[in-house]
């Protein structure tokens, strides 16, 4: 009998926030639009600003050529734009973003008390990870960001008025990174 010990590769763990916190280049990208609205995001925004390795912008500032070398939290409700085309772009079939709905494990959610907390491979480097983070509401979100990183184990989390209502388990959502782009 033998217990054999390894670290496992980032590239062989699903995509999770948890990815995000130890990646030692990080991004966090905060959506532009209504300061209330913004304001819950803003606060996770500053509590990592603390944490060394940390740049923080917002989406309207963020140039999309240097998101392939961080692991990027986007936070705030998804407008049209570059930053959120591009995790768009990289969303896994059957999954939809809008400012007032979205879609993820064949259902659809669209109360205002619902918030997402989604983690893919970063479309330009599945060394790193692109979470994103909203709610339908600015309510919504509040009441999920101070224990947004307790779900850090997660691929996807969805929240109906602060409490967890499904989660990925074993069927992990995959981004559109061809497999053999994984290495």
């Amino acid at each position: 009998d033998f217990n054999l010990f390894r670290r496992i590769p980032r590239t062989d763990l699903p995509a999770m926030l948890n990815l995000f916190v130890t990646d030692p280049h990080r991004k966090v990208i905060v959506a532009e639009g209504d300061p209330k609205a913004a304001e819950p995001y803003w606060e996770i925004a500053e509590r990592l600003s603390s944490r060394d390795g940390v740049e923080i912008q917002s989406a309207e500032e963020v140039k999309l050529k240097t998101l392939h070398s961080a692991s990027v939290l986007l936070s705030g409700s998804p407008p049209s734009g570059p930053v959120f085309d591009w995790v768009q772009a990289a969303l896994p079939d059957g999954m939809t973003l809008t400012p007032h709905a979205f879609r993820i494990g064949g259902k659809e959610y669209r109360e205002a008390g619902n918030a997402l907390l989604l983690s893919i491979r970063n479309p330009e480097n599945p060394a790193h990870v692109v979470s994103l983070f909203y709610g339908l509401t600015p309510d919504a979100a509040k009441a999920i960001a101070p224990l947004l990183f307790f779900y850090g184990w997660n691929t996807f989390v969805v929240f109906e008025n602060g409490k967890v209502i499904a989660r990925s388990e074993d069927d992990e959502p995959q981004s559109r990174v061809p497999a053999d782009e994984k290495k």
